[in-house]
């Protein structure tokens, strides 16, 4: 090759390379996303929203990817997260590992205790939004609860001492009769889809803080989205990640 070859195959070579170095990298799991902690250590959120939680009782081990939230206690919760992240169409994704079946554990709570008088007589009702088990329970436990008037259960199998994924999409449905139904993944695969009444969603958006890890076990990569997730970024999460 003549020396004015190799100089025209240099420059080639270079100016493909820079092209490469600022090609901008797409990723639709950024669209919506609310917050995104991996919990290395520490309970910041990388999202470009910085909604910053709080360690408040946990500790941090070896997890899923890098270090994981560990909680312990039965009496307060790991690590918070911000009020207002839970919206009526949202998702949540997160990994956890439940080390000890025979005690309870309760991944994630967002609820608020207020007294109501019903039919004359005071009675505590509680509003919001949990995904936990009980101590000897086989199965997580979704719930939406709006008071003592009417409660949303789904239970979701779990096997214990392994790490699993799970996404939770709450969306409202559009037609001639209102409603809202909520998805379930777990390990990128949907298990469930149900319908419930929208007044359900409303108790998402309390002003109640989001409690990070109450019982027992480890929590890791929690996402929050405005919007539900497609099939395929669902498995990209639960394959690779961000």
């Amino acid at each position: 090759m003549s020396r004015y070859g190799i100089l025209l195959l240099a420059f080639l070579l270079i100016a493909c390379g820079k092209q490469a170095e600022v090609a901008p990298v797409s990723n639709s799991l950024l669209d919506g996303l609310v917050a995104y902690y991996p919990l290395n250590g520490d309970v910041l959120d990388v999202s470009v929203n910085k909604r910053h939680g709080m360690l408040a009782n946990g500790s941090f081990a070896p997890g899923h990817a890098g270090n994981a939230l560990v909680f312990s206690s039965v009496q307060s919760s790991a690590a918070e997260a911000p009020v207002g992240l839970l919206k009526q169409v949202c998702t949540i994704s997160f990994w956890v590992n439940k080390t000890d079946p025979t005690k309870s554990s309760s991944i994630w709570t967002n609820q608020f205790i207020r007294d109501e008088k019903i039919a004359g007589t005071t009675t505590t009702s509680t509003y919001g939004f949990r995904f936990g088990s009980n101590a000897g329970d086989s199965y997580y436990s979704l719930a939406l609860q709006l008071g003592v008037l009417s409660n949303f259960y789904v239970n979701i199998p779990f096997t214990p001492n392994i790490w699993e994924f799970y996404v939770v999409q709450f969306a409202q449905t559009s037609g001639i009769t209102m409603g809202a139904d909520v998805t379930v993944y777990k390990n990128g695969v949907q298990l469930l889809k149900q319908s419930m009444a929208p007044v359900f969603l409303n108790a998402l958006e309390s002003s109640a803080v989001n409690r990070l890890g109450v019982g027992e076990g480890k929590l890791d990569e929690v996402g929050v989205w405005t919007r539900a997730l497609t099939q395929d970024e669902i498995m990209q999460l639960y394959k690779k990640g961000f």
